[in-house]
Formats: structure tokens, C-alpha cells, sequence
């Protein structure tokens, strides 16, 4: 789980290349968790915190130039308002070359050009309460810098596959390169490739557009106790695009989009008395996504099992395939003939059955809440012993929309650009229990937490929980 200032993101497609500027701190906790905070997370949290606005007026201004044409320029400034409402606005812009070859397309992979823009505000409203409006913007533009980094034969030479349904990986159809470690291994001895190139036909770039409002209220009553309001909203769009094979032809690839929308509201009480801390608190969240999810395979993929069972067992398959897949007697046909003439050189066939794979609009949505409680005991200097409880309910709806014909963007046919129009246009199935229809459920779970760590040195710390 990634949380930025509390809040759990509901995504975290391209965080290795994302930045955070006027980054406070980081904190890495070990799972499970999920009873210290709301959303929980069983292989442990990441929690990244942004600085605060200061009481002085003030600002700075970071430039970094490097190779690759990187050009990095980061601007933060402190501007207080009064002695109890403090600003802080920040902006940058991030931009780096690639710097792997694609040798198809004459580009370079690996590029990124993120633009972030964030403003928080601070009201001290009093000694004891607080309230904190965050606004942060993120646009990450990024390249895969990906290498074929290993190829492997894994059938006998000459065998079924270099007979029926792939004969073009290896070498069998004339004019067609085969798809090899020496063709396309990056670094291979005496290969084409070298090892910082690629030969993917992928020129589409991924795209991450995020946005994340929030506010955080603190109201501290009493002397050891206090309560936080933590209210958000983020909304995140996403386009991913994924070459599987890396190589010059379109074997299998992805072309992926995403609108993600979260609304979550959190509450935690807590407190401390002697050697005893404590808290406790409620958790609930609205979550929604919908995405476009095209993939598209060269046909003999889908059609090499039946091609098996027609050359085992025989008599061969020539009428249509099940559910639509191209008969064997199809892929044979298509391999003999090689590359329909006038199109662009591929794996013999997909030119013909590129349509194959799958192309479909899933809704889904999720709300729920939790209860969590904590508590800590300090036993003497170096021993520390937590126990905690949570219990969580979620509902979860599930559908495949269909498509509106002339209204839904079109499959693309080609891996060089996203889908073009809406491609979340759809309507819902409206047969109960047909195909696609709505699958709602409902589930919950009580579960507990027991911590106890040993303190062995300044630098030394074991636990087991």
C-alpha cells in the first residue's frame, strides 16, 4: 500500500518513475497493517509525507541540467498569510531523454517528462486545532525503456512448431526474419541488438494524470488526547501501453486505459498515558474504475492448440474454430502464404488475424468501511509489545459493459496510438446473469495484529509479529 500525506492511492502504475518535490519523509512500515490506519494493506505501507508551509516567507529554486538532455527546475515558496494561515505552492517540471535504441522505430525508450504543481494551505486556528487543504497535480509522461534480455527455444528443431501454427518464428517462411536471440536478444554474441537497444514497434508513450484533494483536521482535547478528520478526493487517468514480445512485429501488445476515482473519509482517535498509547478509529471509501482493455495477438497464438490435437489425433479441423478462432487448416494457409502483399512485414498471418485477443470495457466499483483500534505498551527501555483489531466490510460490483456501435472509440489496429474517441462508452448488460451482466458481492472479516519488537542497539531492531 502507497499513501501520499494519509492518503491511500488508488494506483500506483508508474510510481518508480514518478517524483515527489519538497518531499518531508518516507516512511516504510512492515505488514501487515491495518490497524493503525484506514485503508489496510497486507504486505506493509509506504507512506510518503509532503513538507508543511512554514512561518516565514521564503522560497527556492532548484535547476539540474544532465545527459540524456535532462532538464530538471523545481520551484517551492513559503508565503504566510497571517500568524495563523500559512501557504505553500510548489511547481516543477522534470524532462529526460531515453536511453535505450529502438532500432524499428529510431527512437529512444526510457524518456520521461513528468509537470507537478501542488498548494497547501495551514489555518492554526487555535493552540489546539488545526486544518490543513492540500491540492497536488501530477502529468507523468513515460517511455518503458525495455530489452529483450533472453530467448528461448522451447521445442525441438524441426518439430510441430516449425511445421504448423509458428513456422515464421523460426525461420521457415521466406522473407520473414525468424524471431531469434541473434535477431532480437539485446547483447546477444554476434547478434543485431545491442545491449542498451530494442526492436519493438511500440511509439506509443504512457501517460499518468492524477489529481488528489485533501483535507486533514486535527483538534487536540484534554492533555494526552486528540481526534483527526482526513477527507479526500483523487481522480486518476491513466493510458498504458505494454509491448509483450519487443520485437518488430505485433505479437502480442496492450493498449490499456484507465479512470480511477476514489472518495474516502477517515477518523482516528488516539491518545497516550504512561507507558501506554493508543488509538483508534473509522474508515470509509467510495472507489470506481473504469477502463478500456484492448490486446491484441497474432492469430496462431489462439489457434495453436487445435492445431496440436488436429496433427495428434487427427482427422484436421477445417471448419471454424470454437468460439469463433481460426481453423487449422486458416493458420496453415496463412503461414504458406507468408505476408499479405501490401501491408507492412509482420509474423505471416497477423496482418489477417491481428483482431484476435480481446477488447472489452470493465465497470468496476467498491465501497466499504472499517473499525481499527492499537495499542502500544512500553515494556522497560528496549521491548515494545502491539495489539490490534480490525474488522472490515467492502461490497464490490463487477460488469463488462458493452459497446455502442459508432459511439465507443474503435479498436486500434496498430500499436502506434491509443484509442481515438470515448473509449468507456458502453451500456449495461441487461440480463441478469448473462455474460458481462453486473456480479455484485459482499464480504467481511475480523481480523487482529500482535507485534513485539526488541530494541538491540541504536542501529539494531528485531521484531516478530
Amino acid at each position: 500500500g502507497t499513501y501520499v500525506d494519509g492518503v491511500w492511492q488508488i494506483d500506483t502504475a508508474g510510481a518508480l518513475v514518478r517524483e515527489f518535490v519538497d518531499l518531508d519523509r518516507i516512511e516504510v512500515l512492515p505488514g501487515p497493517q491495518g490497524t493503525r490506519f484506514g485503508r489496510d494493506s497486507t504486505g506493509g505501507a509506504i507512506r510518503i509525507w509532503t513538507k508543511r508551509p512554514t512561518e516565514e516567507f521564503g522560497g527556492n529554486v532548484t535547476a539540474v541540467a544532465g545527459s540524456l538532455d535532462r532538464r530538471d527546475v523545481k520551484a517551492s515558496v513559503d508565503v504566510p498569510f497571517s500568524d495563523t494561515v500559512l501557504s505553500k505552492w510548489t511547481a516543477a517540471s522534470l524532462s529526460r531523454d531515453g536511453y535505450i535504441e529502438n532500432l524499428t522505430t529510431g527512437e529512444k525508450d526510457g524518456a520521461v517528462d513528468q509537470t507537478i504543481f501542488r498548494g497547501d494551505v495551514v489555518w492554526n486556528a487555535t493552540d489546539k486545532l488545526s486544518m490543513r487543504f492540500n491540492y497536488l497535480y501530477n502529468d507523468n509522461t513515460f517511455t518503458e525503456p525495455k530489452v529483450v534480455d533472453a530467448i528461448f527455444r522451447t521445442y525441438g528443431d524441426p518439430g510441430i512448431m516449425d511445421v504448423i501454427g509458428l513456422p515464421e518464428f523460426y525461420g521457415q517462411v521466406p522473407g520473414v526474419e525468424p524471431f531469434s536471440a541473434a535477431n532480437n536478444q539485446a547483447g546477444y554474441p554476434g547478434g543485431k541488438v545491442g545491449q542498451w537497444q530494442n526492436r519493438s514497434n511500440m511509439t506509443v508513450a504512457n501517460n499518468m494524470e492524477a489529481e488528489q484533494v485533501m483535507v486533514d483536521i486535527n483538534w487536540d482535547f484534554g492533555e494526552r488526547m486528540g481526534v483527526e478528520f482526513l477527507t479526500a478526493y483523487t481522480d486518476q487517468y491513466n493510458k498504458l501501453a505494454n509491448d509483450w514480445d519487443g520485437s518488430q512485429y505485433d505479437i502480442v501488445y496492450d493498449l490499456n486505459q484507465e479512470d480511477n476515482e476514489l472518495w474516502s473519509q477517515e477518523i482516528q482517535f488516539s491518545g497516550e498515558r504512561g507507558r501506554i498509547s493508543w488509538l483508534g478509529g473509522a474508515y470509509y471509501w467510495e472507489q470506481s474504475t473504469l477502463q478500456r482493455q484492448t490486446r491484441n495477438v497474432v492469430g496462431e497464438f489462439f489457434s495453436l492448440q487445435y492445431d496440436i490435437n488436429a496433427v495428434l489425433n487427427g482427422p484436421i479441423w477445417t471448419g471454424p474454430g470454437p468460439a469463433g478462432m481460426p481453423s487449422c487448416n486458416q493458420i496453415i494457409f496463412n503461414a504458406q502464404t507468408g505476408i499479405n502483399p501490401g501491408t507492412t512485414p509482420t509474423i505471416a498471418g497477423a496482418a489477417q488475424l491481428r483482431g484476435n485477443g480481446y477488447d472489452r470495457i470493465p465497470h468496476n466499483e467498491r465501497d466499504g468501511y472499517a473499525v481499527f483500534g492499537d495499542v502500544t505498551i512500553e515494556l522497560g527501555e528496549k521491548n515494545q509489545l502491539s495489539v490490534g483489531a480490525r474488522y472490515h466490510e467492502e461490497n464490490v460490483m463487477s460488469e463488462q459493459l458493452v459497446f455502442i456501435p459508432g459511439v465507443t472509440a474503435p479498436r486500434p489496429t496498430t500499436p502506434t496510438r491509443f484509442h481515438v474517441g470515448d473509449p468507456f462508452a458502453g451500456t449495461r448488460v441487461p440480463t441478469p446473469g448473462a455474460p458481462g451482466s453486473p456480479l455484485e458481492f459482499t464480504y467481511d472479516k475480523p481480523t487482529g495484529r500482535f507485534s513485539f519488537q526488541h530494541t538491540f542497539s541504536d542501529s539494531i531492531m528485531g521484531y516478530v509479529s
